[in-house]
């Protein structure tokens, strides 16, 4: 995909869409948002000589992260120990980290918590993680090309 066929793309898919330009300077010369019905949003751009794809937000949290097939997005209140709670559960189940991304607006307040893993999650995994770690919100994605 490209931002030159992305609006066919998403023709073809049923998404609607509207173009805003502005005159002030983002982070990025270009950058796609995405709101979904819950209200949820998701924002990407693409960089560099290669075209490399990067998730730029999610839930309003600035992240930076090239997206991969399994992802998983916990939102929690920042503090300690949080990180290494859902790196035990998911290394517990025999579950790989490939990335992970935090994002946070303040200290101690709300966070994002972006990760690529190697496998599935599946719901009863996520709500462990969930629980286990204090999230208020988890999400798994498969973004796999098959399902694109």
């Amino acid at each position: 995909m490209t931002f030159v066929n992305a609006p066919l793309m998403a023709s073809e898919r049923g998404v609607t869409y509207a173009e805003t330009k502005t005159t002030t300077a983002g982070s990025y010369v270009n950058e796609i948002e995405i709101v979904g019905d819950e209200g949820a949003t998701v924002s990407g751009t693409i960089v560099g000589a290669r075209d490399e794809e990067r998730i730029t937000g999610v839930f309003d949290f600035a992240i930076d992260m090239p997206p991969g097939s399994f992802m998983c997005f916990l939102r929690y209140d920042d503090r300690p120990g949080v990180i290494g709670a859902i790196g035990t559960i998911l290394g517990g189940e025999g579950i790989n980290i490939a990335d992970m991304r935090v994002g946070r607006r303040e200290r101690g307040g709300e966070a994002l918590m972006a990760l690529t893993v190697d496998q599935p999650v599946p719901a009863g995994l996520l709500d462990k993680l969930a629980k286990g770690s204090g999230a208020k919100d988890a999400r798994f994605i498969d973004l796999r090309e098959t399902n694109r």
